[in-house]
C-alpha cells in the first residue's frame, strides 16, 4: 500500500480489518501483515504473495483419473451439447448459452463421442453441425429422437443453409437451423424455445 486511496481505505468505517496488507513504503500503519521497503524485491514480494495463498489443509486429489464421473446437475439446470462445431461457433454459442441462462455445456467432436454423452446425460439442448461430412447429419437427429431418455432440444448449425435444408431441419424435428455466421436474433429466438 503506497497510495492516498489505500490511507483512505484504512480510516474509512467500512474497511475489513481481516484484510491482509502488504504495505511498500517506510511508513507502513499498524494493521499492515508484511511491510516491503523501497526498491521493491520482486521476488521477495511474489514469495510473500505466496504466503498469503498458501493452503494450511492438505489436500488429496487423484490425478491419475483422467475424466471426472459426470456429476448430476442441480434441479433447473439446463444442459447443453455443442456436437462438431467449429471452435470459433463453439465459442460464440457458449457465451449466448450463457446469457439464455444455461451454463452446463459439453462440446464433442465425433459420433461416437455424442453418443456416449447423449447416453450418460440427459440434454435439454444439442447443437448438431450440419455440414457436407460423411455422416448424415439428419440420420443423427433422428437417432437423438429415438433414444430411450431423447433429448428435449435438437437444432442444427449450418453454414451453407438453404431454404431446402431449413425446411427438411423442421421436419426431422429440430427446433430451428442456426446460420454461420450466427444472427443474434436468430440465436436468441431458438434459445427462447429451450
Amino acid at each position: 500500500m503506497d497510495s492516498y486511496e489505500a490511507g483512505l481505505e484504512l480510516v474509512s468505517p467500512s474497511f475489513n480489518p481481516n484484510l491482509k496488507m502488504i504495505c511498500v513504503g517506510a511508513e507502513a500503519p499498524t494493521l499492515a501483515w508484511r511491510t516491503v521497503q523501497r526498491p521493491v524485491d520482486w521476488a521477495a514480494m511474489v514469495g510473500l504473495l505466496d504466503e498469503l495463498f498458501v493452503s494450511a489443509a492438505d489436500v488429496d486429489i487423484d490425478i491419475s483419473q483422467e475424466d471426472p464421473p459426470a456429476s448430476p446437475l442441480p434441479p433447473g439446470v439446463k444442459l447443453a451439447l455443442l456436437a462438431g462445431l467449429p471452435l470459433d461457433a463453439r465459442l460464440y454459442l457458449r457465451a449466448r448459452l450463457a446469457l439464455a441462462g444455461i451454463t452446463a455445456v459439453d462440446e464433442v467432436q465425433t459420433v461416437a463421442q455424442l453418443d456416449d454423452s447423449v447416453r450418460a446425460r440427459q440434454y435439454d439442448l444439442v447443437l448438431v453441425h450440419v455440414n457436407d461430412d460423411a455422416v448424415d447429419p439428419w440420420v443423427l437427429v433422428k437417432h437423438l429422437q429415438d433414444l430411450e431418455k431423447p433429448v428435449r432440444s435438437v437444432a442444427g448449425v449450418s453454414a451453407n443453409s438453404s431454404w431446402k435444408t431449413a425446411n427438411l431441419a423442421e421436419r426431422m424435428g429440430c427446433i430451428g437451423l442456426l446460420e454461420i455466421p450466427f444472427n443474434p436474433l436468430q440465436v436468441i429466438g431458438l434459445l427462447q424455445k429451450v
